[in-house]
């Protein structure tokens, strides 16, 4: 069954008084005095059944100026995930929620403890859905969908929500010698930060086809087609490049790519090994 077969719960609450002289972070002329208290109630819960697991903690920061130099605020922080296998074996669900406190303004006057003065919170909502299955002949199927809400909240000042989103499918069969992957992908991205009904879409389509040499040296070729609706002007054209895995033992591996894309070249090389004491990676 989908439930929760345990349920953990912790509850709980924190309060702090601070004393200030200089509430408004102003010169010593204007400055204001005031009594800030803060109240949090808390609570952590985990759950783990068969095929669902959550957990997280949140808590609600309520920050009071006794004197009202400033505006109280009432804001949550914390996270929580959730993990769902809805069809077994084949579909999953993943959520996450966060909020968190961060400063408006770097630039500005900031103060360790409690305030509402220069800080924002921010909200994020995340879901994907996927389905991902093994097949016979070494096959694989995943299809994914992931997506984000991002919200800033700014006192009363109201602000558009961001949306990001990632479609992402693949179809391969594992190198034994011959492999391949047929891959396609589509993002979605809308952009506050550069004006309000901005959106940006990339599409991708790309099939790898690679040879495992001695059981330990992989080579393969890449190629696709892709398209990017960059602010105002469109790019679209193929490119093509070339991969390697080389795992000469279990501790040690080499792996790459690079491509010919549209925005220059792109390229990934990582080189990691363990030894019975050390441990070291490299990437570039």
């Amino acid at each position: 069954a989908a439930h929760c077969a345990t349920w953990f719960v912790e509850t709980g609450i924190v309060g702090e008084g601070t004393a200030t002289n200089n509430s408004n972070f102003d010169t010593s002329n204007v400055r204001e005095s005031d009594l800030i208290v803060t109240l949090s109630p808390t609570i952590a819960l985990r759950g783990e059944g068969r095929r669902f697991k959550m957990a997280g903690a949140a808590a609600l920061s309520a920050v009071t100026y006794v004197e009202g130099t400033q505006d109280s605020s009432f804001d949550p922080v914390g996270r929580f995930t959730a993990n769902l296998e809805a069809i077994e074996g084949w579909f999953f669900i993943d959520a996450e929620v966060s909020a968190t406190r961060s400063l408006e303004n770097p630039l500005a006057p900031k103060q360790e403890g409690p305030t509402s003065f220069n800080r924002q919170t921010d909200l994020t909502a995340r879901l994907s859905a996927y389905i991902d299955r093994a097949f016979p002949n070494d096959l694989r199927l995943l299809i994914r969908s992931d997506n984000s809400w991002t919200d800033v909240r700014r006192g009363e000042e109201p602000t558009p929500t961001e949306y990001a989103a990632r479609s992402f499918f693949r179809f391969s069969r594992t190198p034994r010698p011959f492999g391949w992957a047929l891959e396609a992908e589509r993002r979605r991205d809308d952009r506050v930060d550069i004006g309000a009904d901005t959106t940006i879409y990339y599409s991708l389509a790309r099939l790898r086809m690679g040879y495992v040499f001695s059981g330990q040296l992989e080579l393969g070729l890449r190629g696709g087609y892709e398209k990017s609706d960059l602010f105002v002007d469109d790019s679209a054209r193929s490119f093509y490049g070339a991969e390697l895995s080389w795992r000469p033992s279990e501790r040690t591996r080499l792996e790459g790519f690079w491509e010919d894309r549209s925005f220059g070249d792109a390229w990934n090389l990582t080189f990691s090994h363990r030894s019975p004491f050390v441990a070291w990676d490299w990437r570039s």
